[in-house]
C-alpha cells in the first residue's frame, strides 16, 4: 500500500528509546545510531524525527548491530557463513560464533524430561507439566541427554503442550526404549 502511494493508518504506541546520538549531518541527511526497543519499527521513528525537525524524511539504510539476547555476541554476515561452510564442510568442530538454538531462549525456564516423556513430546503429545510452569509460560525441554528439543507452554488442565520443536524427527534412537 505504502508503495502505490496510500496513506496507512497507524495507531499510535509508546516506545521507549535507550540511547540516540548524532553521528553526521550535512544539508539533506542526518545519521545517528540508537537503541530502542525490539519490534519497533525503526523506520517510523526515522519519519518521525524529520517531521519533529519541521521537515520530511525517510530512513535511507537500516544497519542491525545485535538482536536480543545477543548483544555480547559477534555478528557474523551470511558470506562469512557460506565460506565456513564450504571450507570447513567435514570438520567436527564449529566456530564460536555459531551457537547452538537453544541460546536464544536461555531466559526461559528449562524442563527436562525422561525418555518416555521426550518421545511422547517429539509426537506432539501433551505431557503433565511441572508445578512451577504456569499456564501459558514458555520452557525449553530437554532430553535425558541433555538435547534440547524445543519450546512447550503450560497450558490449563496441568498439561504442557509443544508449541515447536528443534529436532529432526519424532521417532529418535530412543524410540524402541521407551
Amino acid at each position: 500500500m505504502a508503495r502505490r502511494g496510500e496513506e496507512i493508518a497507524r495507531a499510535p504506541r509508546r516506545i521507549t528509546i535507550h540511547r540516540i546520538e548524532l553521528q553526521d549531518f550535512d544539508a539533506v541527511s542526518v545519521q545517528f545510531d540508537g537503541r530502542v526497543l525490539e519490534r519497533h519499527l525503526h523506520r517510523v521513528l526515522g519519519e518521525e524525527l524529520a517531521a519533529a525537525l519541521g521537515t520530511a524524511g525517510h530512513l535511507s539504510a537500516l544497519r542491525r548491530l545485535w538482536v536480543e539476547p545477543f548483544e555480547d555476541c559477534a555478528m557474523v554476515t551470511l558470506e562469512a557463513v557460506e565460506a565456513w561452510v564450504a571450507d570447513h564442510r567435514d570438520e567436527a568442530e564449529w566456530p564460536d560464533w555459531l551457537l547452538p538454538v537453544d541460546a536464544a531462549f536461555a531466559t526461559l525456564p528449562r524442563f527436562d524430561l525422561d525418555a518416555r516423556s521426550s518421545l511422547h513430546l517429539r509426537q506432539g503429545r501433551e505431557l503433565p507439566a511441572p508445578a512451577e510452569l504456569a499456564t501459558g509460560e514458555m520452557a525449553r525441554a530437554y532430553d535425558p541427554a541433555s538435547r534440547f528439543l524445543g519450546l512447550v507452554t503450560g497450558g490449563s488442565g496441568g498439561q504442557i503442550r509443544v508449541e515447536r520443536l528443534f529436532v529432526p524427527g519424532a521417532a529418535g534412537e530412543d524410540a524402541e526404549t521407551a
